[in-house]
């Protein structure tokens, strides 16, 4: 029988895997593996700068040590994080922290891998092509952004002057063109061929010119040869880590690659993943768009918050946060209701993970677990940056017994035949 080594190659310090190979070994060979696991998904409630989010990586990282201790053959799956961003500080990577952490977080937080380089690449070639096609008369406008992993302000908005008056462009970030979101949501090269083939390059006339009319797509696919292939590495415990694709949720869907989950799902039960910013963000576009593309039916989803973010919504101003305030806690617990509300709608049932700090107290603690409780969530309390799967044992066990006792009824809440303002 096939292994899963005979699709890896060594990148580094890591595996890159011919995930598109692999899936489709176990689709067509009748002695391949049947194993599909069940899906996790690790979301949060409203991300505030004053907890520097609520730590859905480290929990993610801990859970899978954690459930791996319990027997249970889990895997994680987690987003290649934007070198700008955490280059410049203002969020954290992929490769959460303390003892919830990656081997190798220097390849992941610092796009070392290859993917994000190769998509760069690639999408500033096909800006080029549409310089080149105004040059001969295809083009009379560029709607295409160049991309750039080092962030640079000043590129933001420019002008290019081809002779025939200025053309605007600009340059974003890699994780925000339309070319990752192709990568990470197509199932084959030629579904990527295809995709791209349909991209709007620019405007002749005042109409829509798409690059699959003047653009050899061997080229673009050519260079994202690797950039298809998740990257497999391990939590400081040895648990599974793959790593793949890294759309931003504020202007995407947020969440890694389609095959990356599915070739997880295929290499054992459970498989753990998570949505970028607050459940009403990443968590509603993981299901629907990724579940319901990828026919992904999630069997629970982890809803991680702090008491100090919880007090921040009460009101409590942040040099306060870490004196008890009963008070405000009750205000401010109304943002976590809704977010437990609204996960519970598409019929996947919800355990609240309480990313426990040392100010935290017991009064704090056992009034959010009786609000959980009393909206039906299942409550645990977790220590995953001081102590790694072993302050994730509790959480592990919650997501077991979910599992287990509250069969998931997934399903999303419009069809997409339906009008914008129908869906809103």
């Amino acid at each position: 029988m096939t292994s899963i080594e005979d699709f890896t190659s060594q990148y580094g310090l890591v595996q890159k895997i011919d995930a598109f190979g692999y899936l489709d070994y176990l689709k067509n060979d009748p002695d391949a593996p049947r194993k599909h696991g069940k899906v996790v998904l690790v979301t949060a409630d409203t991300p505030l700068k004053a907890s520097r989010g609520e730590g859905k990586t480290t929990t993610t990282i801990a859970l899978i040590d954690a459930l791996r201790e319990r027997g249970i053959d889990a895997a994680a799956v987690l987003r290649q994080p934007s070198m700008g961003i955490t280059a410049a500080g203002s969020k954290g990577g992929a490769s959460g922290g303390g003892k919830a952490s990656l081997t190798h977080p220097e390849l992941i937080d610092w796009g070392l891998c290859g993917e994000m380089g190769a998509i760069e690449a690639a999408q500033n070639l096909l800006v080029s092509f549409a310089e080149k096609a105004i040059d001969d008369g295809k083009l009379d406008t560029i709607l295409v952004p160049r991309v750039s992993e080092v962030p640079s302000r000043s590129l933001r908005s420019t002008a290019v002057d081809y002779g025939k008056g200025n053309v605007p462009e600009k340059v974003v970030l890699t994780p925000t063109c339309e070319l990752m979101q192709i990568v990470v949501l197509s199932r084959s090269m030629d579904e990527i061929s295809e995709r791209v083939a349909k991209m709007v390059a620019g405007t002749k006339d005042g109409k829509a010119v798409t690059f699959g009319e003047f653009v050899d797509l061997w080229r673009i696919t050519g260079i994202l040869g690797d950039a298809v292939k998740p990257a497999k590495t391990e939590t400081v415990n040895g648990s599974p880590v793959y790593v793949h694709g890294g759309p931003f949720a504020n202007i995407a869907h947020g969440c890694n690659s389609l095959r990356a989950t599915k070739l997880a799902l295929k290499l054992g039960d459970y498989c753990v993943t998570e949505a970028g910013f607050g459940s009403d963000l990443g968590a509603e576009k993981f299901f629907d768009i990724k579940c319901r593309y990828g026919g992904l039916n999630p069997s629970c989803v982890v809803l991680v918050a702090t008491v100090r973010a919880l007090k921040y919504n009460g009101g409590v101003p942040k040099t306060e946060l870490t004196t008890e305030n009963l008070d405000a806690l009750k205000k401010g617990i109304v943002n976590l209701q809704v977010h437990i509300e609204n996960m519970k709608k598409y019929g996947v049932p919800v355990v609240v993970a309480i990313n426990r700090f040392q100010c935290d107290t017991d009064a704090e603690l056992n009034f959010i677990q009786k609000f959980c409780e009393d909206l039906g969530a299942e409550f645990a309390l977790t220590e995953v940056f001081a102590k790694g799967g072993a302050g994730g044992k509790e959480l592990a066990e919650k997501v077991c017994k979910t599992i287990e006792t509250k069969p998931s009824n997934f399903h999303v809440l419009y069809d997409t035949d339906l009008s914008v303002e129908e869906k809103v």
